[in-house]
């Protein structure tokens, strides 16, 4: 009973994975956050984790130039920039900055990309289907105890 259980949360929860990681991926935010996230399953219980800094980013260390450098070419922005200065000269100066001040998503983009995938509604839905799953072991495990003392 405990193996059917696992399969079904191990494949509920690498489905919220990657659905957290492709909208992420749609807010084209320029981070290695996607890499972070993981799911575990360890009998009945499952759990989704992964790096804090959807929510922003503290001030007090630099994050790397190449991420940001990926974002300014994904942007846009390089091309607009690239006459005034080098792609990775605006990248470090990005970087520093955010390094001294922090930055913060707009709108809570972090949070909001948590709340559209992880509803209350979904994790019902993965609760009924394990639910259905121990239900119907239990069904089987009753009719064999009642066949076993019937004969």
């Amino acid at each position: 009973m405990v193996e059917s259980i696992k399969s079904i949360l191990t494949v509920e929860f690498e489905n919220l994975k990657q659905e957290l990681i492709a909208k992420y991926n749609e807010a084209a935010n320029p981070s290695d956050w996607p890499q972070t996230v993981e799911a575990s399953v360890s009998g009945t219980k499952a759990q989704l984790t992964a790096a804090n800094y959807i929510y922003g980013r503290e001030p007090g260390k630099q994050p790397p130039s190449a991420a940001i450098e990926e974002w300014v070419l994904n942007k846009g922005i390089a091309a607009q920039a690239a006459k005034k200065i080098s792609i990775g000269s605006l990248a470090y100066l990005i970087a520093r900055k955010i390094g001294m001040e922090g930055w913060k998503p707009k709108d809570n983009s972090g949070e909001s990309i948590i709340t559209a995938v992880i509803t209350p509604e979904r994790l019902q839905l993965i609760a009924d289907r394990a639910g259905d799953e121990v239900l119907f072991n239990i069904s089987f495990e009753i009719i064999d105890y009642l066949k076993k003392i019937a004969a």
